[in-house]
């Protein structure tokens, strides 16, 4: 009997230290989301009317080089359901609830392809890319505080040094009939200091990577993929500040799914085995 309750006690602990682990909690919530974003953005954009970047790098002429040509940071500020008729339904997340916040870096895009339709309006195609997710402590003041020197190689400091929380790679299938490119980008205003684009990406799930990156494995956007997003750039007017070019908006559609099966189940299990040996024994 005292071995019975060892073991008991031992599975307690584990589920109060899972449990006390992660803080993040969408009140048993299980379906599609809509997730906010907002941060800055760093990046190599196309010279108007030409294939050559300028910028940070106006030597580069060879795109698709495997060199990284966007990067980015900043916070997810809300999570919404996203009813049956695909509009944005209850919030059921809030950044600073509960202390907490959620920090994303993207980083690795190489920009491969650039076609320019007219004057005014250019499409820029990408491959590669990351987007990591981490969870830390609320601080109001975070996006203000925010400066692209905090990078070094693919850290960032005060959001990759945090507790992972899901991690996407982007993948191609934006651009039909296209098996490279995973982000797809229209500029419609190329001129500094009017920059304007939006675009579109898709992302899958890095298995393994993240206290919640195997909840949102769910593979019901286009093409089989984890994770939708539509985002707008503009030209960031601080950039003297933060060392930051753009300013980002990113509406992302994700989904949870149910909780698979985990270790501390199978180890309910074991507990069960235990005590129906420990009887049988005893008998």
């Amino acid at each position: 009997m005292r071995k019975l309750l060892t073991l008991i006690a031992m599975v307690a602990i584990i589920f109060s230290s899972v449990s006390s682990a992660y803080a993040f909690d969408l009140g048993g919530y299980v379906g599609k989301v809509l997730v906010k974003l907002t941060g800055y953005a760093n990046g190599t954009p196309y010279q108007q009317g030409t294939d050559q970047e300028y910028w940070q790098d106006p030597n580069k002429t060879i795109p698709g080089d495997g060199q990284e040509d966007g990067w980015g940071v900043g916070l997810v500020t809300d999570i919404y359901k996203i009813n049956a008729n695909g509009t944005k339904g209850d919030r059921i997340w809030q950044d600073g609830v509960g202390n907490e916040s959620l920090a994303y870096y993207y980083y690795g895009i190489d920009d491969w392809k650039v076609n320019t339709v007219d004057p005014n309006k250019s499409y820029i195609y990408s491959t590669n890319g990351t987007l990591d997710i981490y969870s830390r402590p609320y601080n109001s003041l975070f996006m203000d505080n925010l400066n692209a020197n905090q990078r070094v190689g693919n850290t960032f400091t005060g959001i990759t040094d945090q507790t992972q929380f899901a991690e996407f790679n982007f993948v191609p299938g934006i651009k039909a009939g296209d098996g490279i490119t995973t982000i797809s980008e229209k500029i419609a205003s190329p001129e500094f200091p009017d920059v304007f684009a939006n675009g579109s990406a898709l992302g899958a799930v890095v298995p393994g990577w993240g206290a919640w990156g195997s909840k949102f494995d769910n593979n019901l956007f286009e093409n089989g993929s984890d994770l939708s997003i539509g985002f707008t750039v503009s030209y960031n007017p601080g950039v003297g500040d933060n060392n930051f070019y753009f300013s980002v908006d990113d509406p992302a559609r994700t989904a949870v799914t149910p909780e698979p099966v985990s270790s501390a189940l199978f180890l309910i299990g074991g507990v069960a085995l235990a005590a129906r040996h420990l009887r049988r024994k005893k008998s």
